[in-house]
Formats: C-alpha cells, sequence, structure tokens
C-alpha cells in the first residue's frame, strides 16, 4: 500500500489523439451518463472511452494495439498458487 504523500509514477503516458480531438464536450458526457444506471461493469469500458474523447487522449486500442499496459482487463499471475480475491489479499 501506498503512504500518504507517496504519488503514483505514470511510466506510459497516454498521448492526445490529434485524428479524434473532442468528440463530445464535457456537458455531453455528463448529460449522456447521468441518467445511466448500469453496473460499474457493465458501463466502466464505455464509460472510459467517452472520458478518453471529453480529455482528447487516444483510446487503448490506437495508443497501444498489443495491450502490454493500456488496455481493458489484463490478465495477472497469482504470486502464490491458489490465492486470489480481495479476501485472500486481505488475510496476507
Amino acid at each position: 500500500m501506498r503512504s500518504g504523500g507517496e504519488r503514483y509514477k505514470i511510466t506510459h503516458p497516454i498521448p492526445p489523439d490529434p485524428q479524434t480531438p473532442h468528440l463530445i464536450t464535457p456537458h455531453e458526457f455528463i448529460a449522456k451518463w447521468k441518467p445511466v444506471t448500469l453496473t460499474e461493469r457493465s458501463a466502466c469500458q464505455q464509460h472510459f472511452l467517452d472520458l478518453c474523447e471529453v480529455l482528447d487522449r487516444t483510446k487503448p486500442d490506437k495508443a497501444e494495439p498489443e495491450g502490454a499496459f493500456y488496455t481493458f482487463e489484463r490478465g495477472v499471475r497469482k504470486s502464490v498458487p491458489g490465492a486470489g480475491g480481495v479476501r485472500d489479499a486481505a488475510r496476507g
């Protein structure tokens, strides 16, 4: 866990997307997402993609097609066989 004063280091900054700048405005983004009642899991990827458009950031598929560092739901390996999930992490 990080201490109070420690900050995360961004090792792969996401560049602006010169081909699709600001496809939606902040007001349009709010109007679109305010009434949404989908679960976080159901809406998170589209919400993120829309946010990329508002902030003029390149989306994952264009910025890093291999999915090495900028991708949705990248798999990870467990460091302890048989362990997994939040409950096991909290016990550790």
